[in-house]
């Protein structure tokens, strides 16, 4: 049964994933009243570009193999063997166009960091299949033991380095790099009693290629959904300086920590899962819903608390020293309810292998994204910035979720309905009684935001449109 299923994988990912976050949290709690906000800004700039070093060369390949009906030794091997050379190729760029970049952002330290975490796209692209084999046979416990491991060894010695040197860009740079080469060892060890088994070296490397019909639209989701996530990151770092993305980056770590706690966790069990009922999508469509409706609620509750009891939560988690991240997340909390359901969507896409239409989402997103980022920064205002974003993330809320009806739930409208209407109830709950306590630029910018975000989403959306009416 599908429902049973489901429920077992996402218990098991749920409570996987939490013992990862709490250790994550605790880290973050002790870290922020040790390290300065310019070094994490420092750090979260360097990581951003190592995320994309990583993505573009196999990110597409994990779901790849998990929609696959049987992957046997000689391609298992053969795909370990393509993510090692990978690796080596994405950790080679990275080291030649680390003082390029650094010297872009304009730092005045943290190059070291740029060649050291070069290493973390090679050990990143190694542990594509061993992960792979334990998210097919859905081990989401396994999989969250050697993430919670990792994370424990790299906190660890970022304490220590702390201790013996008090070096806060070397002690941050430390754990960045601890983490991801235990991940692999840890994910590599695991792997053993899986059904695919602990992968080896192959030659075969043309076997490879056939799974590249299928990820290649993955990876260029991946790309362009990178660019309208971290776009701020890279724009921030370049024009307002390290210490101001470190405020920045430490909102959306906040305002992720609820995404953390439900969607992040769950998404990794729909694949598996539903890829088993791929054929039947009335009862997927059934269970989804019935998944992204306590989804949108929860969001809903997320967002009231980080709304109303902003500075109380800043100061529990950061202290302090971190107060000028208030208005920011107070901001960033509208965006939580429809950021709780589009994230749990990308799920449904790569079972029923509607991974094109996932990637015209994604550049429907990245279009509005972008040009409400662009607004944002030209506004020189974090605030009108974090505002841009959360107007962009209703406007694409509403395209995938018609995308998704249009591909895959052609006859079920009615979840839609009432996940839409919770999503605006929320928003407009909160953003109207305090409306009177927004800086009066804002209230206007929410218009002109529309203005800018809008026209470029109704130009992408026939410009989608047309792409799928020829595919017919």
């Amino acid at each position: 049964m599908l429902a049973a299923d489901l429920k077992k994988a996402l218990l098991h990912s749920l409570l996987g994933k939490y013992v990862l976050y709490i250790i994550q949290l605790v880290s973050m709690m002790v870290l922020a009243r040790l390290i300065a906000p310019e070094i994490f800004g420092v750090v979260a700039a360097v990581s951003v570009i190592a995320m994309f070093f990583q993505m573009i060369g196999v990110s597409g390949l994990t779901p790849a193999i998990v929609y696959q009906e049987k992957v046997d030794a000689t391609l298992r091997n053969s795909i370990f063997t393509f993510t090692l050379l990978i690796g080596l190729v994405l950790a080679a760029l990275f080291t030649v166009s680390a003082p390029y970049l650094h010297a872009w952002f304009g730092f005045t330290q943290g190059l070291t960091l740029f060649y050291l975490l070069g290493i973390c796209s090679f050990f990143a692209a190694l542990a594509i299949m061993p992960m792979s084999s334990l998210l097919k046979d859905s081990k989401f416990i396994r999989i969250s033991q050697a993430e919670a491991l990792a994370e424990l060894i790299g906190f660890g010695l970022c304490l220590f380095i702390l201790w013996k040197w008090d070096h806060e860009l070397a002690a941050l740079g430390g754990r960045f790099l601890t983490i991801p080469v235990f991940r692999f060892v840890f994910y590599y060890v695991f792997s053993k009693n899986t059904e695919i088994g602990r992968p080896a070296f192959g030659r075969d490397l043309k076997s490879v290629l056939p799974l590249y019909s299928y990820a290649k639209f993955q990876i260029m989701f991946n790309v362009v959904n990178y660019m309208s996530r971290n776009l701020d990151n890279l724009l921030i770092a370049k024009y307002f300086g390290a210490a101001s993305l470190g405020i920045y980056e430490k909102t959306h770590q906040i305002m992720r920590y609820p995404l953390q706690l439900f969607t992040f966790a769950i998404t990794p069990a729909l694949q598996p899962v539903l890829t088993k009922y791929k054929h039947d999508p009335d009862a997927v469509c059934g269970s989804f819903f019935k998944v992204a409706t306590r989804l949108a609620a929860v969001g809903v509750f997320s967002s009231v608390v980080l709304y109303l009891c902003t500075e109380e939560v800043i100061y529990i988690l950061f202290g302090e020293n971190w107060m000028q991240v208030a208005p920011l997340l107070k901001i960033l909390a509208l965006s939580i309810p429809v950021q709780m359901v589009m994230s749990s969507t990308g799920g449904v896409f790569q079972a029923f292998g509607k991974v094109k239409e996932m990637f015209y989402c994604g550049l429907f997103s990245s279009v509005t994204t972008v040009a409400a980022i662009c607004y944002g920064v030209y506004s020189e205002n974090l605030e009108i910035l974090c505002l841009s974003i959360v107007v962009s993330f209703y406007i694409n809320y509403v395209q995938c979720m018609w995308m998704l009806r249009k591909s895959i739930f052609s006859n079920h409208l009615e979840g839609f309905l009432l996940v839409t209407f919770i999503l605006i109830f929320a928003f407009a709950g909160l953003i109207i009684p305090d409306a009177t306590d927004l800086p009066e630029n804002l209230l206007q910018g929410i218009l002109q935001i529309i203005y800018v975000a809008g026209p470029a989403a109704v130009v992408t959306a026939a410009v989608l449109y047309g792409l799928m009416k020829a595919r017919r």
